[in-house]
């Protein structure tokens, strides 16, 4: 009894070390940061030239694992720790800064991205990391702001819009969330991803396929000039199996399938993601025989799960006239409207503001501290925000068919002036950036009468279609996520980097159901046309069953880079109906640009020896 005493003992002293440990560790991240904001504030200083008014920094301390797999055999297999930091310096005065701004100087540039911490854990030499890239970001900004205050003496604006600041002002927070680390058995993922891409090898009409397994495991560290610190987890693993071919023309089809959890051990079992993985191949499989849509259509269109999904986060997350702010910056030339129109945009819904947006039965809330929905973890789920601000417990963005809000960060807008906690840590190549983004969102139907169960929703569909003289309508049940990183055989080179194209009209399962006898086609390459905000106005009517989609969002704004770590994005969370359907949308055959020839020579899985 003894001996079982004294090594309870020794194990409870084991892990109180271990605490006390961490906790220096944290305090190590902490003391630091705040020595080098104080000196930046009080010593960095050019002749002639402001001081800076606001210094943050973010640190994300974390064990990141990627493997990736083709036909059962592992390609790459590397787990590593990775100290990145972001930091963020202020100059400016009359409620301008250097931010919100582009020229020639910095659209390209890669300020505010992560840069490497020692592995020492020593504090100076922490100190000194932050120390060189804030001094160099101080430099950049002041030849910034100078040149922003230059282009806007030349521009005529609005009284509105000289008097919006460019940082609104938050109250000071000290917020600690609790961090669990969680474990990573590399071996055991290894085996799931050969697994996984072992299913490929029977079927040889699908030309590429792969299986890419990350885990991201991180304590974020916050503190900035203002007196606010943070301390929260940052946790993602995500398990992405992609595949393509090609059509019997020549033309390139997509399938995916993906899982997004916050540890490894809410992946689901090795049995469902094998029939999951089955099922994709089998569809893209048969997808290459079929028939591409032959005619035109315009009428009603039911979306389903995975699509029902997409379509509301394409629309209204990932869309510049969406459901988040966007800051319009200030541009130092004519040329740069040109150049890189897509930079000088703003988010044109935010102008209706106390409007109708959407059907009137229609109510969508930010609801970001939500752990867990019908037994499901969220993944989006978080306390505090990447700026320090307490995430709200419940945010109204749409009620009852009217805009009442936009998710914002400390960037003010012309109607949205304050932050609402919603600065997301965004994974950029391993480390952070901060970007206004979803973390928890759930969209509710108020209206029992057009609620309705899986079954009454199709035959409402065949009823409207037939109301328009319809032989057909459509159903479509999976879309291209961008998530899955699927980047087109056509899409448009630049500077040797692709650009995944970005609009909901690459779909994968879409079915022609005729009205006589609600029968079921697969058809394949049906492009939807004039699908917008504005389309979910005429929304008849929606699911009653309710569905939980986890994954990771891209950031309106801001290029997140994924050279060495591929995972990229903002983990979020969607909780909507199952079904959509939409009074009236266009549907026609997708056209690829340039097609390319089939291989001449067959799969070599085609050939038994």
């Amino acid at each position: 009894m003894n001996k079982i005493i004294k090594q309870i003992s020794l194990i409870a002293i084991i892990i109180l070390f271990a605490s006390i440990s961490v906790m220096a560790q944290d305090n190590t991240y902490i003391d630091a940061m705040k020595i080098e904001i104080k000196r930046g504030m009080d010593s960095l200083k050019i002749e002639k030239m402001l001081s800076p008014r606001f210094i943050s920094y973010s640190i994300s301390d974390a064990k990141t694992l990627q493997i990736e797999a083709v036909l059962g055999g592992i390609i790459k297999s590397e787990e590593r720790p990775v100290k990145l930091f972001e930091n963020r310096v202020l100059v400016g005065e009359h409620g301008k800064t250097n931010e919100n701004y582009l020229d020639e100087n910095n659209m390209w540039s890669g300020s505010r991205f992560a840069n490497e911490i020692p592995f020492s854990d020593n504090k100076n030499d922490i100190r000194r990391a932050l120390w060189l890239t804030t001094d160099n970001n101080y430099k950049t900004a002041i030849t910034t702001y100078e040149a922003k205050v230059s282009a806007l003496s030349q521009q005529s604006l609005t009284d509105e819009e000289k008097l919006l600041l460019d940082f609104s002002t938050v109250a000071k927070s000290e917020i600690t969330v609790p961090y669990q680390s969680f474990q990573i058995n590399t071996i055991q993922l290894e085996k799931l991803a050969k697994t996984l891409s072992f299913v490929f090898k029977k079927y040889p009409a699908i030309q590429k396929s792969n299986v890419n397994i990350f885990a991201y495991d991180a304590q974020i560290f916050f503190a900035n000039s203002e007196g606010s610190t943070a301390k929260y987890p940052l946790q993602i693993v995500s398990v992405k199996v992609v595949a393509s071919t090609q059509s019997p023309t020549g033309e390139v089809l997509n399938d995916h399938v993906l899982w997004f959890v916050k540890n490894t051990a809410q992946l689901t079992d090795e049995k469902t993601m094998i029939n999951e993985v089955e099922k994709m191949a089998n569809n893209l499989s048969e997808i290459t025989q079929k028939k591409a849509i032959s005619e035109p259509y315009s009428g009603p269109v039911l979306f389903e799960g995975q699509a029902a999904a997409e379509v509301f986060i394409q629309k209204f997350f990932t869309n510049t006239n969406g459901l988040i702010t966007v800051r319009k910056p200030v541009v130092g030339s004519e040329q740069i409207i040109s150049m890189s129109p897509d930079m000088v945009k703003e988010n044109t819904l935010e102008a209706m503001l106390n409007k109708k947006i959407v059907s009137r039965d229609i109510t969508i809330e930010a609801i970001p501290t939500l752990t867990s929905y019908q037994n499901t973890d969220l993944v989006g789920s978080f306390i505090t925000d990447a700026e320090g601000v307490k995430a709200p417990e419940k945010l109204v963005l749409v009620e009852n068919g009217v805009l009442k809000n936009l998710l914002c960060s400390r960037i003010p807008t012309l109607k949205i002036k304050e932050s609402n906690g919603h600065a997301r840590a965004a994974l950029s190549n391993g480390g952070i950036k901060t970007v206004t983004g979803p973390g928890v969102i759930k969209m509710i139907n108020n209206n029992k009468a057009t609620s309705i169960d899986k079954k009454k929703l199709k035959e409402m569909l065949l009823a409207a279609a037939k109301e328009e003289d319809l032989e057909y309508a459509y159903i479509v049940r999976k879309v291209v996520s961008e998530a899955a990183g699927i980047v087109n055989e056509n899409s448009i080179s630049f500077f040797g980097s692709s650009k995944v194209k970005k609009d909901l009209t690459n779909t994968i399962e879409v079915y022609r159901v005729k009205v006589v006898d609600g029968s079921e086609e697969l058809v394949s390459f049906a492009e939807i046309q004039g699908l917008t905000t504005k389309s979910f106005k005429r929304l008849l009517a929606t699911s009653s069953e309710m569905q939980v989609y986890n994954t990771m969002v891209a950031p309106i704004s801001g290029d997140l880079r994924g050279w060495e770590y591929k995972l990229t994005g903002t983990p979020a969370s969607f909780i909507l109906p199952n079904g959509l359907l939409f009074q009236e949308l266009d549907i026609v055959k997708e056209k690829q640009g340039m097609v390319k020839n089939k291989p001449a020579v067959n799969s070599p899985l085609t050939v038994i020896e």
